[in-house]
């Protein structure tokens, strides 16, 4: 048996540290990215904006015991802004495609829900873990939220939705 980190063959969860925090989404595993057939290039819109915010408020899930983590990821995204503004980094390309009726209509009947609505005072009564990581999904929920709900006033409005997608050139060989 190799050596799989303490408690591994026992179960036990892996605890997050800041280093986690800083690992973007995904970190460590390399996927290439498949291009729909049917997408063409194009400018980077709204769409994207709120899709990359919601992929990156999700990969916080991981992190919600850190202390300090949604800080730290805040100045991440901030400064991820500013590099993105200015050029640094990968040579991205943007494309667009058509999502299929099904999919836009499954989010319209069963939008994102990760955690229930409380009031101020049901969740006075909770303990401060709770409170906390209640915080957290709401964040990420509201995020994701906001990315579906772009797509359906799309789907409304044209009677279908367009995602985007980014890729590298290294994504793309």
């Amino acid at each position: 048996m190799g050596a799989k980190g303490a408690g591994a063959e026992i179960g036990m969860k892996k605890e997050a540290s800041m280093s986690d925090v800083l690992k973007p989404a995904g970190a460590g595993i390399r996927k290439r990215k498949a291009i729909p057939k049917h997408a063409i290039p194009c400018e980077g819109s709204e769409v994207l904006a709120k899709k990359k915010e919601a992929y990156a408020a999700a990969s916080l899930q991981r992190s919600k015991d850190v202390p300090g983590a949604m800080d730290l990821w805040l100045e991440r995204q901030a400064k991820a802004k500013e590099e993105a503004a200015a050029g640094i980094g990968k040579k991205k390309k943007v494309f667009k495609y058509k999502m299929s009726d099904g999919l836009v209509e499954a989010m319209m009947r069963r939008p994102h829900k990760g955690v229930k609505d409380l009031s101020q005072e049901e969740l006075a009564t909770r303990s401060a873990a709770y409170r906390h990581i209640h915080t957290f999904r709401q964040f990420i929920d509201g995020k994701m939220n906001d990315y579906e709900k772009t797509l359906i006033d799309q789907y409304i409005e044209k009677g279908y939705a367009e995602d985007e997608m980014e890729v590298t050139d290294d994504d793309e060989e």
